[in-house]
């Protein structure tokens, strides 16, 4: 099996030993599909609804499956009732776990698309593996990285998307950009020949993605928060 490594060390791992010589480093700690969090998702943009399905498969937790919609027809917003769709997403998919728990989202509410880019990660710093670079959005919202200090691969999960690096990601990006430049004006921003620059007003106050969200309509109560992290600390 082929596994990464995360080299978070302990700060003790660098200090000295009792005769005075540097402690030898500690190993880095393996990681394989077997320790690790997952989110698989997969998303169908159509011409009257963009849906985003995400499972969340941690070893030790309960199964969730979020289910993201944008629907532009109101009437055909208005008949959908979450427990009927719950019911017929276990129906169409019997594979799914029987205990997993199923929350619907309505993306035409700013408060769930927050919790979708909190789950996804929103950024525009260059590289967004550095902490310290500057983004137009949110610091809470920056994709935790696996240099980050206290990365753990259980409580923040791998995003797995089915073939998704080219269409879904370049989806994903255009539409939470256009989503935050419409209900926080936040400005998108273009790159040419690895230069940045903003389209749009000015920097707005930060949207509301730190708070805690109210639990989501879906066939069992759950929490809503900023990142699938939150509900995996302490596992």
């Amino acid at each position: 099996m082929t596994t990464l490594t995360t080299s978070s060390l302990a700060p003790q791992a660098a200090a000295e030993s009792p005769t005075g010589a540097a402690a030898a480093p500690a190993e880095p700690t393996a990681i394989t599909a077997a320790t690790s969090g997952f989110w698989f998702y997969d998303i169908e943009s159509l011409s009257n609804a963009f849906t985003l399905c995400g499972l969340t498969a941690v070893p030790g937790h309960t199964p969730r499956l979020d289910v993201f919609a944008q629907i532009d027809d109101a009437d055909l917003r208005g008949r959908l009732v979450p427990a009927e769709l719950a019911l017929a997403i276990r129906r169409g998919n019997p594979g799914l776990p029987s205990q997993a728990r199923i929350a619907v989202h309505d993306l035409g509410d700013p408060g769930q698309v927050a919790y979708l880019a909190g789950i996804l990660g929103v950024s525009d710093a260059d590289p967004v593996c550095d902490p310290d670079a500057s983004s137009s959005y949110p610091a809470g919202l920056r994709p935790r990285c696996d240099t980050d200090p206290g990365y753990h691969p259980r409580h923040d999960p791998f995003l797995a998307g089915y073939n998704s690096a080219n269409y879904d990601l370049t989806m994903l990006a255009q539409y939470l950009s256009e989503a935050y430049h419409q209900f926080w004006d936040i400005p998108m921003r273009t790159r040419s020949a690895g230069r940045g620059q903003h389209v749009g007003g000015a920097h707005p106050a930060e949207p509301p993605v730190l708070e805690n969200r109210e639990p989501a309509l879906g066939d069992a109560p759950v929490n809503g928060v900023e990142r699938v992290s939150d509900h995996l600390t302490g596992l």
